[in-house]
């Protein structure tokens, strides 16, 4: 299992490599790797052009993938537009 690395915490989510690549809008290691989130951690608080770059890379995938709230509430009315749910 992957782990992403954001600034407050690791979360696990199924098929993560289908949304984020390592070193581009994440950095990713394994979920029993605490060496290694210990390491990402390190590189971020060393290096803030791989910051800022991560950070703008995993922003721009949000809003092109439409991973946001709005995004998604959306999806979820349409669904149940298209079942018949009415409000």
């Amino acid at each position: 299992e992957i782990y992403t690395l954001s600034l407050h915490d690791a979360l696990p989510i199924c098929n993560i490599r289908e949304i984020l690549t390592d070193r581009k809008n994440a950095l990713l290691f394994k979920e029993t790797d605490n060496e290694g989130l210990l390491s990402k951690i390190e590189e971020l608080c060393r290096n803030e052009v791989l910051r800022l770059d991560i950070a703008r890379q995993a922003r721009a995938t949000i809003f092109e993938e439409g991973y946001t709230w709005d995004s998604n509430a959306r999806r979820v009315a349409e669904l149940f537009k298209e079942l018949g749910v009415s409000e």
